[in-house]
């Protein structure tokens, strides 16, 4: 009897299909046991007595208490025998210390072990991270707020900040910064970075950008526009959003510009007058006394350094007076304009006017002295200037007279209007009837 039975079972170990016996998976231990979100990581499993051809060995995490009851799956083998699967811990995986991963089967359905110890996970910040501030312009030395938000801060190490060149403190390490003061003008790229407490793979870094406006401005030769001439009409694309790009309107001159949208520099001197037709956005307007400027619509998100008897036009309506607080006004005793890449034929301008010092842009005294003034036909000249040229210009700087010095000019054949005279250093104004 006894002989029957062994010789029974040795023909069932023989003859039946491998898949009816006793199976079983045996998740191997997981190493590290530390791991960040949308990273990848290896399981290995031992599977014994065989499955079918067609099965399929997938692994699972647990939730954040070790429980399969709300399992993941994060990665899957098609195999019959051991292996190793390739698993990637998920992006929306929330942060825990005591997770599990298990290895299953499909044909037949087993469950297998967990990998036998707990699992730290972080998992990527919830929000981006973002700097946030006010407004993008800012006066030179005022007070700048940053901030910035997410969730799970206990998994980071300390922001860093980088505030930009010149800034007061130029660092700072922690979620909350100071107030930031700048010592210099210009466009400062503010940096906010984190690291993770472990050597995750990745970073977090955002980054923005605010202008420090004052009482200083240069004239880029290589990005701006001259407007001289009485009338001017200019149109800007919908799509020019360029940075510092500038336009340098001159005495006298008028101009208007369609479009004010994409960080563009205006700078309007004595006399000369723009109009903005719809917002201004995102620009910066520099104002010398007598300047002035309106935009049709209203100044949205916008900087102005003026001087005393420049012109800001605002409309009359609600939402543009809404808008104003995110006006950024610098009001200047004067302003310093650094001319010396300036166009040449606008300096020429300028100085045929009577700027004799073009960086401060202040007309000399009138100390040429000519009668009768307004002059109808023949203008006198006082003093003896033998062997100078005299020179007339028109309020756009353009020269309409230029002869060799006498006391008497006849200016009978010179339309009605204003002129400017130079002979040698000296400057006067008269009036044409």
């Amino acid at each position: 009897m006894k002989k029957f039975i062994y010789l029974f079972g040795l023909l069932v170990n023989l003859f039946l299909p491998s898949f009816l016996l006793s199976q079983t998976i045996t998740t191997s231990a997981i190493s590290p046991l530390e791991y960040c979100a949308n990273t990848d990581l290896t399981v290995s499993y031992t599977a014994d007595n065989g499955f079918a051809a067609d099965n399929v060995f997938i692994a699972q995490l647990s939730d954040s208490n070790g429980s399969f009851n709300n399992f993941i799956n994060i990665g899957h083998l098609k195999s019959s025998i051991s292996g190793t699967i390739t698993a990637t811990i998920p992006t929306k995986q929330y942060d825990g210390t005591k997770f599990r991963i298990r290895v299953i089967s499909s044909n037949p359905y087993l469950l297998g072990s967990d990998n036998g110890a707990d699992i730290l996970i972080h998992s990527l910040p919830i929000n981006q991270w973002e700097i946030t501030k006010n407004r993008n312009y800012y006066k030179l030395y005022d007070s700048v707020s940053f901030s910035s938000s997410s969730e799970n801060l206990d998994y980071y190490s300390p922001a860093k900040w980088d505030f930009g060149e010149g800034a007061i403190p130029p660092t700072f390490l922690g979620y909350v910064p100071p107030a930031v003061r700048y010592g210099s003008l210009g466009l400062k790229n503010v940096i906010f970075k984190i690291d993770t407490l472990t050597n995750c793979s990745y970073k977090v870094e955002s980054s923005n950008n605010v202008k420090i406006i004052g009482c200083d401005i240069m004239i880029d030769s290589n990005n701006v526009k001259t407007y001289d001439s009485a009338d001017h009409h200019l149109p800007f694309p919908n799509n020019l959003h360029m940075l510092e790009h500038q336009v340098w309107v001159l005495p006298n001159a008028s101009v208007t510009v369609d479009i004010g949208y994409g960080e563009k520099v205006f700078i309007v001197e004595t006399g000369g007058n723009l109009v903005i037709k719809g917002y201004a956005v995102a620009c910066v307007f520099y104002l010398k006394p007598g300047a002035s400027v309106r935009a049709t619509q209203g100044f949205y998100n916008c900087g102005i350094v003026r001087c005393p008897g420049s012109s800001i036009n605002i409309p009359d309506t609600n939402t543009a007076k809404n808008d104003v607080h995110r006006l950024t006004v610098v009001e200047c005793d004067q302003l310093q304009v650094n001319y010396s890449t300036a166009p040449q034929q606008g300096k020429e301008i300028l100085a045929a006017l009577g700027y004799s010092d073009v960086k401060e842009n202040q007309a000399p005294s009138i100390n040429l002295n000519i009668f009768p003034n307004p002059v109808t036909d023949i203008l006198h000249i006082s003093g003896d200037y033998s062997g100078q040229q005299v020179r007339i210009y028109s309020p756009e700087g353009f020269k309409v007279y230029e002869a060799e010095f006498t006391n008497e000019i006849d200016l009978s054949k010179l339309p009605v209007g204003i002129y400017f005279m130079r002979v040698r250093d000296k400057i006067a104004k008269f009036s044409k009837f």
